[in-house]
């Protein structure tokens, strides 16, 4: 019997056509794994950047507790040096708290504290006068300040800061303030003999019946005036720390 040679193409399997699907399933799968790993790299990113701000600004907050606790932490410091007399220690702490803080109330006004005790009046006076002419003083530094003036002879510059500042600082600097004369009887026109009083709280009272402006060279107002005919009151009052009131004018 012949032998039959069986030719190897008719049992060789045809996977030819198999090929493009296996591969197309595996980068399908290799696309979501990329896609995947993007995101969550993004989103890592995203947490990382997040953890920074928050831990810089937690390391901000806590930098900026920390200063202000220490400069609290000077003040009370020069309190307490102040407290002991210890001025020329106290001026220094107040100096270096007002390094962090230049525009503080408090460090300012423990400052020219400090000068004053230490015989600086001057230097105190303009430690506290910008506060004063922006009108931003609280009554503690216009308490130091007309202090300061009054010791320096500076009264009338007294009388015109405490005129022009609000009820506030008037009633705590009220022992600075002398008060216009009160004359009685009231201005106008009498038939009989009238006896002139003035009152207030002066220590001293100068007055002028002729209409001319009264000085601290004219009379000086002692108990009471018998008076006749039209008279032309001015009047001013001195209290205990040389301060003038303001000048009242009356008809009589």
């Amino acid at each position: 019997m012949p032998h039959r040679s069986v030719h190897s193409r008719h049992f060789l399997p045809q996977i030819s056509h198999i090929t493009p699907p296996i591969r197309k399933k595996t980068e399908n799968r290799n696309y979501k794994i990329f896609q995947t790993s993007k995101k969550k790299k993004a989103e890592i990113q995203q947490k990382t950047a997040s953890m920074s701000a928050s831990v810089c600004g937690d390391t901000a907050g806590v930098l900026l507790l920390s200063a202000v606790k220490y400069f609290f932490c000077l003040i009370f410091q020069s309190k307490k040096q102040y407290a002991q007399q210890n001025y020329e220690e106290a001026q220094r702490i107040a100096e270096n708290a007002l390094d962090k803080n230049p525009k503080n109330e408090a460090a300012n006004l423990l400052l020219a504290k400090s000068m004053e005790k230490s015989g600086d009046k001057r230097s105190a006076l303009l430690v506290l006068r910008p506060f004063i002419q922006n009108k931003t003083a609280g009554t503690g530094i216009y308490k130091e300040y007309v202090k300061l003036l009054t010791q320096e002879g500076k009264t009338n510059e007294v009388r015109l800061i405490l005129k022009s500042a609000d009820r506030e600082v008037q009633n705590a600097c009220a022992e600075y303030i002398c008060e216009t004369p009160v004359s009685n009887p009231a201005p106008g026109t009498y038939t009989t003999t009238q006896t002139l009083k003035l009152e207030g709280n002066c220590q001293k009272i100068y007055y002028t019946l002729d209409g001319s402006t009264p000085t601290r060279r004219v009379s000086i107002y002692r108990t009471y005036i018998l008076r006749e005919g039209t008279s032309e009151l001015k009047a001013f009052g001195v209290n205990d720390k040389n301060i003038e009131s303001d000048v009242i004018s009356r008809s009589m």
